[in-house]
């Protein structure tokens, strides 16, 4: 029981720890959407208010375009089109699933902001940057901790493993595996086992090492089917 509660326990700790790397808290994706829309309506007004050049131009657009993907990043929409565009953009570049990436992109457009040198352009991009740069300290805060966790999750699972292990190996056949399921907390009976061995057993050797067991055991985990 004790393991199954460090497990599970170790295991919300992950789960947390990759909702907080990726998604940030609610109130950084509120301002993030909130200070990119401002920031963009901004670069609108100053469009009417001063002189811009043809290097100002270039610089307007490259930041209402930032400013505009990063809302899109941050205010999430429920629909499944809006879902998939978000994955797609972040499959491509792939910091921008995390809330450093996109902290990181905020600097850069708060920087494009400032160079304007306007002073309204100054404080925009300097807000703008001072919440990029609070975004980047706390994405990569818990993008460190959730890249460390598994760690000591792979630690408790070998102690079991071990215990359960009886061959010279280190590997378990189907009767250990059994008997590793019941320390780890999964409620099984004799179908469970012999299906989810089968799975792990890849060469049918009818034999299992650490490091399937080990992959087996996050997939459960990651896709919500565990006891």
């Amino acid at each position: 029981i004790q393991t199954e509660a460090k497990l599970n326990r170790k295991s919300r700790e992950i789960l947390d720890a990759k909702s907080w790397a990726e998604e940030g808290p609610s109130v950084l994706q509120f301002l993030g959407g909130l200070i990119s829309s401002s920031l963009a309506m901004t670069v609108i007004v100053m469009c009417f208010l001063e002189s811009p050049s043809t290097a100002d131009i270039g610089l307007m657009v490259s930041t209402v375009w930032l400013c505009i993907l990063l809302c899109f990043m941050e205010w999430h929409s429920n629909e499944h089109s809006a879902k998939m565009q978000r994955r797609l953009i972040a499959l491509r570049v792939k910091p921008l699933k995390f809330l450093w990436g996109r902290g990181f992109l905020c600097m850069i457009t708060g920087t494009l902001q400032m160079m304007h040198m306007w002073k309204i352009a100054l404080i925009s991009g300097g807000v703008m940057l001072g919440f990029g740069f609070i975004s980047f300290l706390v994405g990569w805060w818990k993008f460190y901790t959730f890249r460390n966790l598994p760690k000591s999750l792979e630690g408790l699972l070998w102690s079991e493993y071990t215990r359960c292990a009886m061959d010279s190996e280190g590997l378990i056949k189907a009767s250990e595996f059994s008997n590793l399921l019941v320390e780890i907390g999964f409620s099984v009976d004799d179908y469970l086992t012999i299906r989810e061995f089968n799975r792990i057993d890849k060469n049918k050797d009818q034999k299992i090492s650490f490091y399937e067991f080990k992959n087996w055991f996050v997939k459960k985990y990651k896709y919500g089917e565990a006891a």
